[in-house]
């Protein structure tokens, strides 16, 4: 059996490694859509030109990306540029806005950045999106979240 070529064995230690060094520096970019949205109502989510995700009412999925600037359009909504960094949270709201004009019923998807504390209460009652509605390998099959341990809250005592 002839050896491997230095290169050879280089590039496919490069092939391995990158994708596992990319993955630690990713920022987990969380999109979700209120159970307040339209029932019945289904967003696809496009990341960097790329379908990634659909979501209905109650649901959330996380993107991991890498750091940079990224574009988020959910249906054929504004484009909601996203800078990300390292290791960081995102956090999107995506909703459907009806708008009843004198042309007629106008349906406008729109996506918002949130702060973590502005999210949170959203995100208590939502559900993972089924692995179904997934269309890319740049968003989690399973939950990232379901193995942290729930944090608990008191209120502090006003003097």
């Amino acid at each position: 059996m002839k050896p491997l070529p230095i290169t050879s064995v280089v590039v496919t230690i490069a092939l391995v490694l990158c994708p596992l060094l990319a993955a630690e520096d990713a920022a987990m970019i969380v999109v979700y859509l209120p159970w307040e949205g339209l029932q019945h109502s289904r967003l696809k989510i496009s990341f960097d030109d790329a379908p990634v995700a659909e979501l209905q009412p109650g649901r959330f999925f996380v993107i991991n990306a890498s750091p940079g600037s990224h574009v988020l359009v959910a249906g054929n909504g504004i484009p909601a540029v996203v800078e990300t960094r390292a290791q960081s949270e995102i956090f999107v709201r995506a909703a459907r806005r009806i708008q009843i004009g004198p042309s007629g019923k106008i349906d406008i998807a729109e996506l918002e950045v949130l702060s973590a504390d502005q999210a949170h209460t959203d995100l208590v009652n939502l559900v993972y999106v089924s692995p179904k509605k997934i269309f890319s390998p740049v968003v989690s099959k399973t939950d990232p979240f379901s193995n942290r341990a729930p944090e608990l809250r008191s209120r502090k005592s006003h003097q």
